[in-house]
């Protein structure tokens, strides 16, 4: 998954700072555009965008949330090759952060696959509508605990980590539904670094290795991704890179629009 790509001392919650539209890491109008690059023998290109907005809207049940899209395609090169068009979309409250709805529609070549949760929390289940092209329509209900999150509702929570509280060396579960099942992968913090962006240049960056769940795009679990996020209030995503079953791949931050804070960690 494109966007999926977009996710030591274990603690048992995730530790936030506080959580106002003030002062989160994000906020209404914010617009991210990212560039992945492959590279496997004699391919070594830029093959897709991935695109992520952020707004205010009302949830189903009339609760102020942020809404969060997330979209990417294959380049049209590439189309020719292995046609990928992602979407995701993701609604969570603005006071807590807690996940209400979430869907995703995935076509991957020949594979095709949709989400559609509700999240209800007092009978702590998430109502799952599902379909793919290898199993069909389903109706299922998956347990839903406190620390149960979406994917794009994870990629924001991470950003509006309390850095204090997690040190370098130490590590955080993140937990996430998807699909039928539910995930638990490992947040690690590494030393802070100076990195290059492409299309953006140098900048002060966070950096975190993600422990991935073994499957049909990663080898196994100890391959794990690295990310970057500048070391701000911003903490926007800057840089990842993972090794995949067939190759590697990037992804870099090309433009950014409507950050929440001043983008301090960028370096003249």
């Amino acid at each position: 998954m494109l966007v999926a790509l977009l996710l030591s001392v274990l603690v048992s919650t995730i530790p936030l700072r506080p959580v106002t539209e003030a002062s989160n890491a994000f906020g209404d109008g914010e617009k991210l555009s990212f560039t992945l690059h492959y590279n496997w023998g004699v391919i070594n290109a830029d093959v897709a965008k991935v695109y992520a907005n952020c707004d205010i809207a009302n949830d189903l049940w009339g609760q102020r949330c942020y809404h969060t899209h997330f979209w990417g395609r294959s380049a049209r090169f590439f189309d020719v090759f292995f046609k990928i068009r992602e979407d995701f979309q993701s609604w969570f409250t603005t006071s807590s952060l807690k996940p209400s709805r979430f869907t995703r529609k995935t076509n991957e070549g020949n594979y095709v696959c949709h989400n559609d949760y509700n999240y209800m929390w007092d009978e702590g289940v998430i109502n799952a509508t599902l379909y793919s092209s290898k199993r069909g329509h389903r109706k299922i209900q998956i347990p839903l605990t406190k620390e149960v999150y979406d994917v794009p509702c994870l990629f924001y929570l991470c950003r509006n980590l309390d850095l204090n509280m997690v040190q370098v060396g130490n590590s955080i579960p993140l937990t996430f539904a998807i699909d039928d099942d539910v995930y638990t992968i490992m947040l690690k913090r590494e030393k802070d670094e100076v990195i290059n962006v492409e299309d953006i240049g140098k900048v002060s960056a966070v950096k975190f290795i993600i422990g991935v769940v073994a499957g049909e795009v990663f080898e196994s679990e100890e391959l794990p991704v690295a990310m970057w996020f500048s070391n701000d209030d911003n903490r926007i995503p800057l840089y990842f890179e993972c090794m995949l079953k067939i190759g590697a791949m990037t992804g870099h931050l090309s433009s950014y629009k409507g950050l929440m804070h001043p983008f301090t960690a960028l370096q003249k």
